[in-house]
């Protein structure tokens, strides 16, 4: 069984080795916007994310062992060009180790996240998805009831 915690400093090592799965994913798949690195997650902004106090860090943890994690961010966006001013939860990561995944574990760290989203009186909850993982998005939709609202449009200039 599985318990999800607020992370700690001190798990830098074990979230660093879940997030590389998804980073070989991201790298083989978004090359233009990923580079080839033996540590994808630098330490020091990990500690931000822990020390900060609009960042969160929940760890699901298997024994001894974090199997997944989600990173979040609040944030207040501002009333621009006639925008209604919101309470947003953004979702930075969300990771599980690939030994773990369609096990349920990404939907319970979602709901930890709209748990938390409602406790902070937050009124949306915000996560990017990369085009190329259509797999996800349609989970996102289906099982977590997400929409999509806008999209976001590259072009990539030649050097």
């Amino acid at each position: 069984m599985f318990r999800i915690r607020k992370g700690l400093l001190s798990d830098y090592e074990q979230v660093l080795e879940v997030y590389k799965d998804t980073y070989m994913r991201h790298l083989e798949n978004a090359p233009h916007h990923f580079r080839s690195t033996e540590v994808p997650m630098i330490q020091s902004n990990f500690e931000e994310v822990i020390q900060s106090e609009n960042k969160e860090l929940f760890v699901v943890v298997q024994g001894d062992d974090i199997v997944g994690f989600v990173m979040i961010e609040g944030r207040k966006t501002s009333p621009w060009k006639g925008q209604v001013e919101r309470n947003i939860i953004l979702i930075d990561e969300l990771c599980v180790r690939s030994a773990y995944s369609a096990k349920g574990i990404d939907h319970h760290l979602f709901h930890k996240v709209k748990n938390h989203a409602k406790k902070i009186g937050a009124d949306e909850i915000l996560l990017d998805i990369w085009d190329y993982d259509q797999e996800r998005l349609h989970y996102m939709q289906e099982r977590m009831e997400m929409h999509s609202k806008m999209r976001r449009l590259s072009l990539i200039l030649d050097e």
